[in-house]
Formats: C-alpha cells, sequence, structure tokens
C-alpha cells in the first residue's frame, strides 16, 4: 500500500502506518492503517488477491531506478499474456 490523495497531507505527510487486520466468514480481508498521523482508514481485499500479490510481485529494488525498470518488466510481460 502507499499513501495517495489525502492520505499524502498531515503530521507525518506520505506515510501509512498499519494497524491490523480482521477476515470476515465469507472471506474478505478489512485492513485497518493510519496516514500521516492524522487519519484512519480501512481497506477491502480478499485472501486469494493478497496471497496472489505476495507470490506474484517482484521484490523491492529499493531505489527508484531499478523498481522502474521491474515494473516495466513486468507491464511487457503482461502485455504478452494479454496480447496487448
Amino acid at each position: 500500500m502507499a499513501p495517495n490523495y489525502e492520505e499524502t497531507v498531515g503530521d507525518v505527510p506520505n506515510v501509512l502506518f498499519g494497524n491490523g487486520w480482521i477476515i470476515d466468514d465469507d472471506g474478505k480481508v478489512f485492513i485497518y492503517y493510519a496516514s500521516s498521523d492524522t487519519r484512519s482508514h480501512v481497506a477491502v481485499s480478499s485472501v486469494e488477491k493478497l496471497l496472489d500479490y505476495v507470490i506474484n510481485t517482484r521484490q523491492d529494488k529499493y531505489t527508484s531506478e531499478e523498481s522502474v525498470k521491474a515494473i516495466l518488466q513486468q507491464v511487457e510481460k503482461n502485455k504478452m499474456i494479454t496480447g496487448k
């Protein structure tokens, strides 16, 4: 997750703080988080989506240049898969 819009302004700008999560009986995952030390939020996902993200997302390259290269490689791979 990364901050956007109103999540970028506050006492500690451009920062998200994880506060916990719960899962309901039908598999929805509610992720509670705070932004910029001023707001609380809830994101909704599923176990399947979270597992897909963990399994298929490339490791962060720790620099903007290397991260952009990795993202562009993934975009090209996705284009080949989708035929677009």
